[in-house]
């Protein structure tokens, strides 16, 4: 937020099959700041200011799916990294490169490149574990960072995951 910090709730009905979003702002006194869908495009239902912007629900719509939606571009390669994380290049177009790395621990990385430098990174922290090591629960807490301008950081926290079936 400009000048300093937020804490508000987000609810997100996500289809990756569908490609389809539906998400909802509300402050932590109950009021609605933002309600939109992106179905190809974006739409707001509900906008108060900073939320009402085109660009922002854009940008909204655009960090839910790069956390949930399978990267845009071909699969260019695959390897391990130093640190034994494994690590899946796409490629987008000429200008955009998005890594997608799991760690030894299974926490996951995402980060997009745009003309070779950093743009934008999401971090993904697990709760918990199966005891076989395969990630068993949605992860706890999501950072994403944003450097291109104006640049901003969100942390996100669980409160709850459930599938919809």
């Amino acid at each position: 937020m400009p000048g300093g910090t937020a804490s508000v709730i987000g609810i997100t009905d996500i289809s990756s099959d569908l490609e389809t979003i539906h998400c909802i702002i509300v402050s932590i006194e109950g009021l609605v700041l933002f309600d939109g869908v992106y179905k190809g495009e974006v739409v707001i239902n509900r906008g108060i200011q900073p939320f009402d912007s085109k660009e922002f629900a854009k940008g909204l719509m655009n960090d839910i799916r790069m956390v949930f939606f399978r990267p845009v571009g071909e699969l260019t390669d695959t390897g391990i990294l130093s640190n034994g994380s494994h690590v899946c290049r796409y490629r987008h177009d000429t200008m955009t490169i998005v890594d997608v790395i799991i760690d030894p621990n299974h926490d996951w990385e995402i980060r997009q490149y745009r003309d070779g430098n950093l743009n934008r990174s999401v971090k993904a922290y697990l709760n918990e574990k199966a005891i076989d090591g395969v990630q068993k629960a949605f992860p706890g807490r999501i950072e994403i960072s944003v450097k291109e301008e104006p640049g901003y950081g969100l942390t996100l926290r669980l409160i709850r995951a459930e599938p919809l079936n």
